[in-house]
């Protein structure tokens, strides 16, 4: 019985003394195997490794981004909602935060949301293309 706790009191010990710089270069490395895992359409693996990113540093925008793709992608509307919700509060600038905020939202027949998530884009980069086409949906569908 003894193995056990020696061993987890050395995993404890080397994650104590896991530098910061290493750290770094795990979330490097995870946000790669994200983008690939969502490349792929593997959505379910990219949504697992967006939560680790986040265990380990909870406020990177863009992994909350990432995650309301990987979510959105799963059809999980409600939780992809959030998660670009949270995107936008670490990083009120997120331009694509508010744009697939605004798709998510319409999907959901929330048009009202979704309009103002487009046009708050178009406030922040007038010369993204996606937002006045997916505003023009918006209020059509309205």
């Amino acid at each position: 019985m003894r193995i056990p706790r020696l061993l987890a009191l050395l995993l404890t010990l080397s994650v104590a003394a896991t530098s910061p710089a290493a750290v770094a270069q795990s979330i490097d490395q995870l946000f790669e195997q994200g983008i690939l895992a969502q490349s792929d359409g593997n959505y379910f693996q990219a949504e697992l490794i967006w939560r680790r990113v986040i265990e380990i540093d909870p406020e990177l925008a863009f992994a909350y981004g990432n995650l309301g793709v990987a979510l959105y992608n799963q059809g999980k509307l409600e939780e992809a909602i959030a998660a670009f919700r949270q995107a936008i509060r670490l990083q009120p600038r997120y331009g694509y935060a508010y744009n697939n905020l605004g798709i998510a939202l319409a999907d959901q027949g929330k048009l009202g949301g979704a309009i103002a998530a487009f046009r708050q884009v178009i406030q922040l980069y007038p010369s993204y293309a996606p937002s006045y086409n997916n505003l023009g949906v918006g209020f059509r569908l309205k």
